[in-house]
């Protein structure tokens, strides 16, 4: 006799966020989005007074999206021709 077998759903946790979701980005996110190269946006973020706004998880550096996104938005400049 087959007895009816019940399937329970599986929590299913993302590892990663869906792309241009995520709101915590790494050094490759960054640097692909800004069209520079990762060893540009270190440079920019260790220095004594860091040009990119950042933070450090557990010695790992990471970018929020919306403070870069404010960031990119302080650089516009217009011209005064």
């Amino acid at each position: 006799m087959n007895e009816p077998t019940t399937t329970t759903p599986a929590l299913c946790l993302a590892t990663t966020a869906p792309v241009g979701q995520a709101d915590i980005l790494t050094p490759e996110d960054v640097a692909s989005w800004l069209q520079v190269k990762v060893k540009w946006l270190y440079d920019h973020t260790t220095r004594s007074k860091p040009i990119v706004p950042h933070l450090r998880l557990g010695g790992h550096l990471r970018f929020r999206r919306a403070i870069v996104e404010q960031w990119l938005d302080s650089q516009l400049r217009t011209s005064c021709a």
